[in-house]
């Protein structure tokens, strides 16, 4: 009975450390979606500085079709 008593209480002691541990896996899943969310803001402003040169590849194209 006693060691039964014990291998229980190891067990709550288990689990505590798997909560600790899962505590652990969700902050680095915030992190991770912390950087996504950068990247998407990087994304942004690459696709920002890409329509300008659009704009001239067109100008380019029309100014060829006119020459």
């Amino acid at each position: 009975m006693i060691q039964n008593e014990e291998k229980s209480i190891q067990n709550g002691s288990n689990s505590i450390q798997n909560e600790r541990k899962s505590i652990q896996n969700e902050e680095k899943l915030i992190q991770i979606e912390g950087k996504s969310i950068q990247n998407g803001r990087n994304s942004i402003l690459k696709g920002s500085k890409s329509i300008p040169i659009l704009g001239k590849w067109k100008k380019s194209a029309v100014d060829s079709k006119n020459a």
